[in-house]
């Protein structure tokens, strides 16, 4: 299992992924926009995870994580987010912040495994639900 950045003949499964996770497409210029970074999984040359970030100032954003739900609990989610904090460090960045819905759990947990904690509450951020913003100290 290798990690790749995801380049334009990956973007319909790239964004197949994101309208499961009822989130905005990418278009080219948002896949080459330069302080975001897309990184896949592939498994039997498919695609089955990626993770999508943007690299600020001085903290990572992490806007989009997901595995197809067939592989899920097989350790892809952490391979992902350990290697985004991996950057995060050889980068020198200082935090990373995210935003998950109050119901998705098992995505609480991993990035609380990770040692992300929750920063705030966004109430109705995601219509009916509430958001958690959730903040790693990297250094």
């Amino acid at each position: 299992m290798s990690i790749e950045k995801v380049v334009n003949e990956d973007l319909q499964v790239i964004n197949f992924f994101l309208m499961d996770m009822k989130m905005n497409i990418l278009d080219e210029k948002a896949l080459n926009f330069n302080f975001r970074r897309i990184y896949k999984i592939k498994v039997n040359n498919s695609i089955i995870a990626f993770i999508c970030y943007l690299m600020l100032v001085d903290e990572i954003e992490l806007e989009a994580i997901y595995v197809k739900p067939e592989f899920r609990n097989n350790g892809y989610g952490s391979k992902l987010v350990e290697f985004m904090t991996k950057e995060a460090l050889q980068l020198n960045y200082k935090n990373i912040f995210l935003e998950v819905r109050v119901s998705n759990k098992s995505a609480i947990q991993l990035y609380e495994k990770y040692g992300f904690e929750i920063a705030n509450c966004r109430e109705k951020y995601y219509g009916q639900e509430d958001g958690i913003v959730m903040k790693k100290e990297v250094r």
